[in-house]
């Protein structure tokens, strides 16, 4: 049987996580409000949790690249529900940058750098 005092207790623990998630929604459309704070945000979700990368290796490695990848994609769905129109600005913008390394890195080396390994 519960009583009063576990009520309240449950209604003001509903209350405080209900603040946070609050505020954990503005937190993130204020980092997703600047281009710095988007490609920050790829940059996690792309690069650093591994989610375009097989995580097999083998050996025991597998299952902490399958951690990261699981960080990844809570955070990327994260993103997706709570601030869909700014993931699609995001995406949009990650797939532009990785398109102008792509060209970069097909240019000929410049003129100005041949010779500087020749010392």
């Amino acid at each position: 049987m519960r009583d009063a005092a576990d009520e309240k207790q449950g209604a003001r623990q509903t209350a405080i996580d209900q603040m946070l998630a609050t505020q954990r929604i503005k937190d993130l459309e204020a980092v997703l409000s600047t281009p710095q704070g988007r490609r920050f945000v790829w940059w996690l979700i792309e690069d650093l949790s591994g989610m375009l990368r097989n995580p097999m290796t083998g050996n025991a490695r597998t299952y902490f690249h399958l951690g990261e990848q699981n960080v990844g994609r809570e955070l990327m769905g994260r993103v997706q529900r709570e601030q869909p129109k700014q993931f699609l600005t995001m995406f949009t913008e990650g797939q532009a940058e990785y398109m102008r390394v792509l060209a970069l890195m097909e240019q000929p080396p410049s003129e100005s750098n041949e010779g500087e390994n020749d010392a």
